[in-house]
């Protein structure tokens, strides 16, 4: 996506799915939990053996997806 560069789309029997690029067993909701369980961006690079910029972008993605859909709403 130009506007969330690493962020890509799979298919799955459930519909699209975000992850992240070279990543794709990992949906974007689950770093988004994984973030919130660890109180922090870094802990849960770290958790996921992922580097910071990677979590980073997922949880700016999942930010912007949950303001969209708040903003639908």
């Amino acid at each position: 996506m130009r506007r969330h560069p690493g962020i890509v789309f799979v298919e799955r029997g459930g519909g699209r799915d975000a992850v992240l690029a070279g990543h794709p067993r990992l949906g974007i909701w689950q770093i988004a939990l994984t973030i919130r369980a660890s109180r922090s961006i870094e802990a849960a690079a770290r958790y996921l053996s992922l580097d910071l910029g990677s979590v980073e972008r997922a949880a700016a993605y999942a930010a912007w997806i949950t303001a969209e859909k708040s903003d639908e709403q």
